[in-house]
């Protein structure tokens, strides 16, 4: 060994620790995952939840596309809408200017009072009505009944 503390022949090779395993981690990785599963889990039931409670929507847009291009039907749409969506007693009996307040209320809108949508309660008890509307009357009624059927927020859970 050489006394000499500069000499090259003095130094040892950098001795590396053993490198930290992957596996098994640590209890804190236990813990965020069940937090992850548990949210990811809620989340998703929520998600299926809203997806069923919105099935009458679907329904609704599917028949709403298949009216057809007299628009007479519309009125009946609507108001099945409104009776899955809301309660018998507030819904039923409603009729004229209370039905289109209704309307915009539930729906965040005045289209109904005062917009394309005003002509429902006619085309209701008129069906023939329809045939004097002009296409841009017409598809403006449809845009309101479609717009409320996608906007209005039901009182009941579904």
């Amino acid at each position: 060994m050489n006394a000499d503390p500069g000499s090259l022949e003095n130094l040892h090779d950098l001795v590396m620790p053993v490198p930290v395993p992957w596996w098994p981690p640590a209890p804190g990785w236990f813990i965020v995952s069940a937090v992850l599963v548990m949210v990811l889990g809620w989340w998703l039931i929520r998600a299926i939840q809203q997806w069923q409670s919105n099935s009458y929507r679907r329904e609704a847009l599917v028949l709403l596309g298949k009216i057809d291009g007299s628009g007479a039907e519309l009125p009946i749409l609507i108001k099945r809408v409104a009776l899955s969506a809301y309660p018998r007693e507030r819904v039923a009996s409603l009729t004229g200017e209370e039905w289109l307040a209704f309307l915009d209320q539930t729906g965040h809108t005045d289209a109904f009072t005062t917009g394309a949508g005003r002509w429902l309660a006619r085309v209701a008890y008129e069906p023939q009505l329809t045939a004097s509307l002009s296409p841009t009357e017409l598809n403006g009624l449809r845009t309101a009944v479609r717009d409320w059927i996608l906007r209005h927020q039901p009182e009941t859970p579904l």
